[in-house]
């Protein structure tokens, strides 16, 4: 209800005033869930409270997931002038597969959303998922078409993961049927001008989600809320996603690991976007150490690199078995 909203707020606004900024912000995300679900005066006292703690100028990226079924015109009015790039839950545009996901949503709505998102946002985003049962080729490549035919310069295609809440019901989809959508979806919006830059996202060029590409490169991360993620180098964070716990101020969960595991991970999360690392970064981010096992790596899987001198990074087949390499990069 209002209460916790205005309580969350309140905390969310605490939380901003401790931070001290000297320089503009390179990235604001609200994600984690669809802060548009927020009433229009605690939406307009969000970006109210962003605009005076913050530090931004007109070259910070600042995103904002939402569902279109969450928005209104009242609420693009809010958004408009302070949010650069939207992203639309829109899953699915069928109403039928949407109805198996769980999302009461019409066409119309998402329509709006994201003819209005195109109109006043430099980027707009829609997420999609893949591999539902009875999905095959023509019905993908359908989704994929509206996408691009409704202006978005970025796509998210997740598979369905059937462990997650409403989805329960699925089972694990077959694993050909997953790849064939996956290598569809890399040629397919291709064509379109929007290209694979991450192993479930695609964008057209300079397009691509900044605050992502901060976490799939270690960068600083500081997470406020619920289930928010932070990272300050060498120590991640993550807040309790409980919103009373949270309230109480309870500690969050963190990771602590050595230096040398934590230069592993970050390399190998990095490795999940086709342009990889240079060799001057991996010189400059990565013990000597971590730098061998990607060397033992490349000659244990020599056609998963892209044959790219002071390059490492995989191709569409070594981002495939991406969940293998990491693992070795991470188990020695």
């Amino acid at each position: 209800g209002r209460y916790v909203q205005e309580a969350w707020l309140e905390r969310v606004a605490g939380e901003l005033g401790r931070y001290k900024y000297t320089k503009p912000l390179h990235t604001l995300y609200f994600g984690g869930g669809t802060p548009t679900f927020l009433e229009h005066s605690l939406l307009g006292k969000l970006r109210d409270i962003c605009s005076r703690l913050l530090c931004t100028d007109e070259n910070t990226e600042i995103s904002m997931e939402t569902n279109p079924e969450t928005m209104d015109d009242e609420k693009f009015s809010i958004l408009n002038g302070f949010v650069t790039r939207l992203s639309v839950g829109v899953q699915s545009f069928d109403p039928v597969r949407r109805k198996l996901l769980g999302r009461d949503c019409s066409n119309k709505q998402i329509d709006y959303t994201l003819d209005r998102g195109r109109e006043l946002f430099k980027h707009l985003n829609a997420d999609l998922i893949y591999a539902l049962p009875e999905d095959g080729e023509n019905i993908w490549r359908q989704e994929l078409d509206t996408a691009c035919n409704a202006g978005c310069d970025h796509i998210s295609c997740y598979e369905i993961t059937p462990e997650e809440g409403a989805w329960k019901k699925f089972s694990s989809p077959p694993e050909d049927l997953s790849l064939r959508l996956w290598r569809l979806t890399g040629d397919h919006l291709a064509e379109r001008g929007i290209r694979r830059y991450e192993v479930s996202n695609y964008s057209r060029p300079g397009c691509e989600c900044r605050h992502n590409e901060n976490v799939w490169q270690g960068q600083l991360l500081c997470g406020i809320g619920p289930g928010a993620a932070g990272f300050n180098g060498q120590v991640r964070w993550q807040e309790k996603e409980d919103i009373d716990l949270w309230l109480a101020h309870a500690r969050p969960e963190t990771d602590v690991i050595s230096p040398e595991r934590r230069a592993a991970e970050i390399l190998a999360i990095g490795l999940r976007r086709t342009a990889g690392w240079t060799e001057e970064e991996t010189g400059r981010k990565f013990p000597e150490c971590v730098r061998e096992r990607l060397g033992r790596l490349r000659t244990l899987f020599p056609e998963a690199w892209q044959e790219k001198p002071g390059v490492w990074a995989l191709t569409e087949d070594g981002l495939l078995i991406w969940n293998d390499i990491a693992a070795m990069l991470l188990d020695e």
